[in-house]
């Protein structure tokens, strides 16, 4: 029994030596790792600037780029109107209107991870009928970190949401002209010129889902 004793006397006095020599900070942790952990590293990735997007989209519009204005459209809205028709659509409300300049600035925007709306104000400087000036808000969403535009015929002008199409009506009165003694027009015809929103059903063809 006594040779027991000492024995788990001398285990007792190396177990208390060995906490003393691996203290650190005045404990021991028989836990702790030889190897220290990594730190953790944090990455930060910034939503892509929709501002340049809608600029993009729009400077593609002053020089008829219907192509690269599509391609820029959100995935939705691609499988909702082919090219053909989105072209379409465009040209027809500029032709009617006879817009020959297209200004633009763009005015403000919100944005979140996924989602963005860019205000912007657009003038058509027409041939016909002067200057026709809008304020147009655009949705924008955050596809494979690019902003894609989601399209409305509202984009064109406010006055289309809804299939609605633009047309120009020519009226010419019918009253003759009236002259002075010397042979001058008091009254004379001229043609008048209106452009006016049909609320008709949209040519566009869309496809199925």
């Amino acid at each position: 029994m006594k040779v027991l004793r000492w024995v788990n006397l001398i285990l007792i006095t190396t177990f208390l030596s060995a906490c003393s020599s691996g203290s650190i900070g005045g404990g021991f942790n028989p836990f702790a790792s030889p190897t220290p952990l990594p730190t953790a590293q944090a990455t930060i990735i910034s939503a892509p600037d929709a501002t340049a997007a809608i600029t993009k989209y729009l400077t593609a519009l002053q020089t008829d780029d219907f192509e690269t204005m599509y391609g820029m459209l959100a995935k939705a809205s691609r499988e909702a109107v082919t090219l053909e028709d989105f072209s379409k659509r465009w040209n027809d409300a500029l032709n009617n209107m006879s817009a020959a300049i297209i200004e633009y600035t763009v005015n403000s925007s919100k944005i979140s991870p996924f989602d963005a709306e860019v205000g912007y104000s657009i003038t058509y400087k027409t041939a016909l009928v002067g200057d026709i000036q809008r304020n147009i808000l655009v949705h924008m969403k955050n596809e494979e970190g690019e902003w894609k535009v989601i399209w409305d015929d509202a984009q064109i002008l406010p006055e289309l949401a809804g299939g609605k199409l633009l047309a120009m009506e020519y009226s010419v009165p019918a009253r003759g002209d009236i002259y002075d003694r010397e042979g001058l027009p008091i009254v004379s015809q001229s043609t008048r010129l209106q452009l006016a929103f049909k609320r008709i059903r949209s040519t566009l063809r869309y496809r199925e889902r």
